[in-house]
């Protein structure tokens, strides 16, 4: 896999903002090897960013202290396939207030979509977009779930 930096590298990462909506980036990749439409993501991702979009995997760990880009990767990635019916994102935080904080998921998601075709209903914590996908907002369940 090439990581976010070799991918900038190879020219296939637009300069700032040149990226098209839906754009493979690495085709024979598989589906999930698209940016975010970029008329929901007002954000060129940065390499790291870049390099957890591009990831093949099912599943993939973006750590580190804060302000590495977590929560917007986190958002982007949800992002991804919103032009796709049938798409469904469940975006997950261990408590309601980290999920409704400053700064947070839902607070961010609202910033970027405000001035879009998108739909945010409140009680639902839930984005629809004109393609019938939705990005949902939620915390477990339980205390004794593990997420």
């Amino acid at each position: 896999m090439m990581s976010g930096k070799d991918i900038a590298a190879n020219g296939q990462a637009r300069q700032l903002g040149e990226y098209r909506s839906g754009e493979q980036l690495t085709p024979g990749l598989g589906s999930l090897q698209i940016l975010p439409p970029k008329r929901y993501c007002p954000h060129v991702p940065t390499p790291k960013q870049l390099a957890f979009l591009l990831c093949p995997r099912c599943e993939a760990f973006f750590g580190g202290a804060a302000g590495p880009g977590k929560t917007e990767g986190l958002l982007m990635g949800a992002l991804q396939l919103v032009e796709y019916p049938g798409y469904h994102g469940l975006l997950l935080r261990r408590t309601f207030r980290q999920l409704n904080q400053a700064n947070s998921l839902i607070k961010r998601a609202r910033q970027w979509l405000a001035n879009t075709d998108a739909v945010w209903n409140n009680s639902d914590k839930r984005f629809s977009f004109p393609s019938g996908a939705t990005i949902s907002f939620a915390i477990p369940i339980n205390n004794r779930s593990r997420i």
